[in-house]
């Protein structure tokens, strides 16, 4: 049993390690999202800065206004090398996670869809797998059973000790009448006191036993509420994706909008400004809300003592 226990810690620390890669590796992928985010705003803005200069030389606008975009496309540029900084960062730690060189180049493969749909998972239902699976659980219960038998070995000792013991010798010797003997002896052992040094191991015995018993109701409510904040986590990224992705939409079609009205005269710079940033403020929410998504089904997964491995197989 106490080998199980083992073998149990090591299955935990294996899904542990594996939740940390899950979840440094979608942190990479929305990296690479948000470079391609700021890359797009800084294509949007060099894009109106063309616009601009154009109507500049055409005598439409002032040189404050040209000036303005110049400023919004160092100012995304900035974001662009920020955004870049931290994906080497993330990817020097997913290196780190699998023992890998940190300057090791990762190709990170994106994923369509959701790859474990939780979709129905309720929380009750959810309690009772993570109740019934988690290795943290079962470690304790088995642990518990050890000492059980701790203690039904530590009461044998009140027992008399019945012993046997059997030999048989032979010595070479011409004058001597039997010159193999063979002997046995039967016999019986009890200590009568011991200073009550086993009752003493038996209460430190029981004592060990309440004291899990009690580390397992409090494991088990730390537990449930692990499950229900990554269930929670899950449902609040799906409800953010249906309002973002919307979002996008609405933004790009006032982008698109916006311009018009400005290449002809009747919107301002500002306008046009403005709807570039609500479009990657939008773009950067939806790719936040889909990756928060995914790591927090990967979070059910495991905090449900489900095997990441065999799940993301």
């Amino acid at each position: 049993m106490v080998l199980n226990t083992r073998k149990l810690d090591t299955a935990r620390i294996r899904n542990l390690v594996a939740l940390d890669f899950v979840t440094g590796y979608f942190d990479l992928l929305e990296a690479e999202k948000m470079i391609l985010v700021a890359q797009k705003e800084v294509e949007r803005l060099q894009s109106h800065s063309r616009n601009a200069q154009t109507l500049y030389e055409e005598g439409v606008i002032t040189k404050n206004e040209l000036l303005q975009a110049e400023v919004k496309i160092s100012d995304a540029q900035q974001r662009l090398l920020t955004a870049g900084n931290l994906k080497a960062l993330t990817t020097s730690r997913l290196n780190n996670v699998i023992s890998r060189p940190l300057k090791t180049d990762i190709q990170a493969v994106d994923v369509n869809g959701p790859l474990y749909d939780i979709s129905g998972v309720e929380l009750e239902g959810a309690w009772r797998t993570a109740e019934r699976l988690r290795p943290e659980i079962v470690i304790v219960d088995e642990t518990v059973n050890v000492l059980e038998l701790e203690t039904t070995a530590r009461r044998s000792e009140y027992f008399p000790e019945i012993f046997a013991r059997g030999g048989y010798d032979y010595t070479e010797n011409e004058y001597q009448l039997h010159e193999g003997n063979w002997s046995f002896i039967l016999g019986m052992r009890i200590n009568l006191f011991n200073g009550r040094a086993t009752s003493a191991e038996i209460l430190k015995i029981d004592h060990k036993r309440e004291k899990l018993i009690e580390q397992k109701n409090k494991l088990i409510d730390e537990i449930r509420l692990e499950v229900e904040r990554y269930v929670l986590d899950a449902r609040t990224a799906r409800e953010k994706i249906a309002v973002t992705e919307n979002a996008v939409a609405q933004a790009d079609e006032n982008l698109r909008i916006n311009r018009i009205r400005y290449e002809e005269g009747v919107g301002t710079a500002t306008d046009v400004l403005d709807a570039v940033a609500l479009l990657t403020t939008a773009e950067t929410n939806y790719y936040r809300a889909v990756y928060d998504l995914r790591k927090a089904e990967a979070g059910v997964i495991y905090s449900t003592g489900q095997d990441l491995s065999e799940v993301y197989k």
